[in-house]
């Protein structure tokens, strides 16, 4: 299974680079129910992979001039502080057992993971039915805006373990007025920030790593990006929210049934 899963970290770079997100949407899956990694161990795993393969991505987007900086500035810095405050603080304090129903225990892990599949529910309605939005209000408080939504989504790295893509991308489309191209390159490098952040932190708490298989699952992964980002130039904006859209739709209704019907 081991195996599998190196050869699925291919699918998971080819995703972040065609759509800027979705790595770690794909990653945690795949390093709990196929490698077999408990969730904290999988999410860190994945910090670590998805963010060195992200930075791989955004080069070759800064190339392009498709880098959207002020987002990166405004949106980067809150959300790293906030990801390493949750992840180092906030992270650790939540017990194992949540709470229990009569027989029937709702485990931190368990948690985790459905929150998870909410998140990519919400981010795949925003793609594929968009949103409305006032646009002299959002550019008056552009760069409130940008801090306050880097700084949700920094809490949400640190406690989820997500490099936060399949939020950034709707975010810099809808509110920034971005194309799917300039948001998947800023996503990318954000992506980078806030995964290296998170990850640090659980190195700082002693987390093992096996890095002989992290090392080549990023290797992977970061191979899968290059031709992700190759083919994401070659498509209309409108074909990359659908397929954004669906995708993450499709992978959140997998999570909700592993976790609750299995």
């Amino acid at each position: 299974m081991l195996i599998l899963a190196l050869l699925l970290a291919l699918l998971v770079g080819f995703t972040m680079g065609l759509l800027g997100g979705g790595g770690t949407v794909l990653t945690v899956p795949i390093l709990v129910y196929i490698a077999g990694f408990s969730v904290h161990t999988a999410t860190a795993y994945s910090l670590f992979s998805v963010g060195l393969a992200a930075l791989v991505g955004a080069l070759r987007f800064f190339r392009s001039k498709l880098i959207d900086f002020k987002a990166v500035y405004y949106f980067g810095i809150p959300s790293m502080i906030s990801a390493y405050a949750f992840r180092s603080y906030v992270l650790p304090k939540i017990p194992d057992t949540i709470f229990s129903i009569q027989d029937y225990l709702i485990y931190k892990e368990t948690m985790i993971m459905v929150l998870f599949a909410v998140l990519m529910v919400a981010a795949a309605l925003v793609m594929l039915r968009g949103i409305q939005v006032n646009r002299k209000l959002q550019d008056k408080y552009e760069v409130l805006f940008l801090i306050s939504e880097g700084a949700v989504i920094g809490a949400l790295t640190g406690i989820v373990g997500i490099g936060g893509g399949f939020l950034i991308v709707p975010s810099l489309v809808f509110f920034r007025a971005r194309t799917m191209q300039s948001a998947i390159g800023t996503s990318l490098l954000i992506i980078f920030l806030n995964a290296s952040t998170g990850f640090l932190s659980d190195l700082l708490l002693g987390l093992k790593i096996e890095w002989p298989f992290l090392l080549t699952f990023t290797l992977l992964a970061s191979i899968g990006i290059l031709v992700g980002t190759w083919l994401s130039k070659k498509i209309s904006n409108k074909n990359l929210k659908r397929i954004f859209g669906y995708f993450i739709l499709i992978l959140s209704i997998y999570i909700f049934i592993r976790e609750f019907l299995f």
